[in-house]
């Protein structure tokens, strides 16, 4: 899935977050989606270095990626906010 995409359904989940309990199913979903997004965003890694590390690593590999989110979102705090605002009609056309 492109890195955007995957940025608006992290946006997606958020807000879906932020008015409902999630499932079990779609937190563990939104959960990967984050961790895609995180390492996508990283320019020294990819996915599949991601996924062939053992779990330790991994989770050391997604706290680092998380500052590649945070700079990503203050690099296009415009783009974030219109995917914000996109997510909240998406969500309230949907009720």
């Amino acid at each position: 899935m492109e890195l955007i995409a995957l940025i608006m359904t992290h946006v997606l989940c958020n807000e879906m977050a932020a008015t409902q309990v999630l499932s079990a199913s779609k937190a563990l979903e939104c959960s990967a989606n984050f961790e895609q997004v995180k390492i996508g965003l990283n320019p020294d890694f990819t996915w599949e270095e991601f996924q062939a590390l053992d779990p330790s690593e991994r989770a050391e590999m997604s706290v680092k990626s998380y500052q590649y989110y945070v700079d990503w979102k203050a690099q296009n705090i415009s783009e974030f906010r219109k995917m914000v605002k996109d997510a909240k009609m998406t969500l309230k056309a949907a009720i």
